[in-house]
């Protein structure tokens, strides 16, 4: 059979050879009758029911995950708390007098309409979530074998035209190698959800008229779908599997020379490999993962003492709550986020400083600032760290008189005004996803191949250079912890840009330190000043491939 390459997008990494199993989830059948006065309490004691299953069956597939996975499944569960979805459809069981899948299908269905008129990311793929819990809960009204993905033959490579999260985390072991889809965004939670579970997946790839096909290779670091491989082109791509699913952990543990390597974690059970330090903790994962924790400092505190412990003395950046957004407790912050939530929840604010304080006793310890846009943000949280170190004190609490604070540049305004901020704080750490959103004016969700190209941008790059700039200018570190620090084709770049650390993903930190060690600090250099000249995506592209 003649070998066929398709091209799409990747959304996790790595490499995988199997056979195809095509996957149709079946729509589930909703029965829909009239319930008698009598027979209200059963049907929604059957509703309970269904609720409380869906529930265990959450909190058994979060127990065998971790950090943003983990995080993913916690806000399904939190979903099913909500009002509507507990006394909301009990009550249209008692007014309707219908059955309780009519009536959840039903307000699913209006949530359905509504949430595909609202634009942006947020609301879409709020819909994905509601639709995949709504399909789990429906299959406890209405158990039916359905399809899954708990079988499929060992070694299969699953072509299917969208991944929802439950499918995914029913994924057990060696079962499923790879996901290759028609749609799909690379910030979606199925793909998060691939990623930590380091199966390779590829969207945006429709194979069109069904054919004979007897294997299939993806590659998740070009975005490749091949369909009946050669011979050779097997051979090559089982080395690439075996290499990248096999490091030795001397290549893991030796450090570089001209750069540091950390890593970005939401939890402490993803420290399997802390490398060099922890270049960002994402503490709102606390409080997904635990909705009470960001109202115990007692809580927070124990917390971030079990990080520093783990870390044995290697240096830990935690960022401060990064919440609001589509990360809150309601609607009504939705334009408020970062460090402008934080100054506006001050008592919660207060409480992180002072859990944090305390925790610096046991570790090297440094607080990062998200979504900084001003200077007068950081110097009032330095006047709020102060005021907590001497409550602390007053109280007869031990804790650190100080921490070393940094600044977060997501924002055009911060990386205009960086050599201001650069003289309040004591270090920086970009963040790129955020950056490249607001810079672009773009929807980091979409799926097409262009957006996922704009880290290639030349003004990005430019301002990359004039924060490292300016940060050695003043002596003051950076470290860069976007999404660009864990791709290995950015790697010599951001070497030759004058980046001294990088933070990238757990999964990233092998293929990182590979592709800088495959350069010299001069070639990285001048590959740098080539690309600062360099006028188009396309041509900067070319560039890092040519390195």
């Amino acid at each position: 059979m003649e070998e066929r390459r398709l091209k799409g997008v990747s959304l996790s990494e790595g490499f995988a050879i199997g056979i195809p199993f095509f996957f149709v989830p079946q729509e589930t059948k909703i029965p829909e009758f009239s319930i008698s006065l009598k027979e209200v309490n059963g049907e929604i004691a059957r509703y309970r029911s269904a609720l409380f299953s869906s529930r265990e069956d959450l909190k058994q597939m979060q127990s065998h995950l971790l950090g943003e996975a983990s995080s993913i499944i916690e806000s399904h569960i939190h979903m099913l708390e909500d009002p509507l979805i507990t006394e909301g459809i009990e009550e249209g069981i008692r007014q309707r007098l219908q059955n309780p899948e009519a009536v959840f299908h039903s307000v699913i269905s209006d949530y359905e309409k509504r949430f595909s008129q609202r634009a942006g990311s947020f609301f879409q793929e709020r819909l994905t979530d509601v639709m995949d819990l709504a399909q789990r809960v429906l299959g406890h009204l209405n158990p039916s074998k359905g399809s899954s993905l708990e079988q499929v033959p060992f070694n299969s490579i699953v072509f299917t035209q969208e991944l929802l999260p439950s499918h995914i985390v029913s994924v057990k072991g060696e079962r499923i190698c790879a996901f290759v889809t028609q749609r799909g965004g690379r910030h979606s939670h199925a793909a998060l959800m691939a990623r930590a579970k380091g199966i390779p997946y590829v969207a945006s790839i429709d194979i069109g008229e069904q054919m004979a096909i007897h294997s299939v290779i993806v590659d998740g670091e070009k975005g490749e779908v091949i369909l009946n491989p050669t011979p050779s082109t097997l051979g090559l791509y089982t080395e690439r599997v075996a290499s990248f699913n096999a490091p030795s952990q001397e290549e893991l543990d030796l450090p570089l020379d001209e750069c540091a390597v950390y890593v970005n974690v939401g939890h402490v059970e993803e420290l399997k490999n802390p490398s060099e330090g922890i270049g960002l903790f994402r503490s709102e994962y606390l409080f997904l993962e635990n909705k009470h924790i960001i109202a115990s400092e007692e809580k927070q505190y124990r917390a971030y003492v079990e990080l520093l412990d783990a870390m044995k003395g290697l240096p830990v950046v935690i960022r401060a709550f990064d919440i609001g957004g589509d990360k809150t407790f309601s609607t009504e912050n939705l334009g408020c986020r970062g460090i402008r939530f934080l100054l506006a929840h001050r008592e919660l604010f207060t409480l992180q400083l002072r859990a944090l304080l305390r925790a610096g006793l046991h570790g090297d310890l440094s607080l990062l600032l998200p979504l900084v846009a001003d200077v007068g943000e950081l110097i009032l949280s330095k006047q709020l760290l102060q005021e907590a170190a001497l409550a602390l004190h007053k109280e007869g609490i031990a804790c650190k008189d100080s921490l070393p604070i940094g600044c977060m540049i997501e924002l055009p305004s911060a990386v205009m005004s960086c050599d201001i901020l650069l003289k309040q704080c004591d270090f920086f750490s970009i963040g790129t996803n955020d950056l490249v959103q607001y810079t672009f004016g773009i929807d980091r969700n979409q799926i097409t191949e262009e957006e996922l190209y704009y880290p290639a941008h030349p003004s990005l790059i430019r301002m990359l250079s004039r924060v490292i700039l300016e940060a050695k200018k003043q002596g003051k570190p950076v470290t860069l912890c976007g999404e660009i620090a864990s791709n290995p084709l950015f790697a010599p770049l951001l070497l030759g840009l004058g980046f001294e650390r990088l933070s990238c993903a757990p999964r990233a930190i092998l293929a990182v330190k590979r592709a800088l060690r495959k350069t010299t600090l001069l070639r990285a250099k001048l590959l740098a000043e080539k690309v600062l000249q360099l006028g188009s995506i396309d041509e900067v592209m070319e560039a890092l491939r040519r390195h």
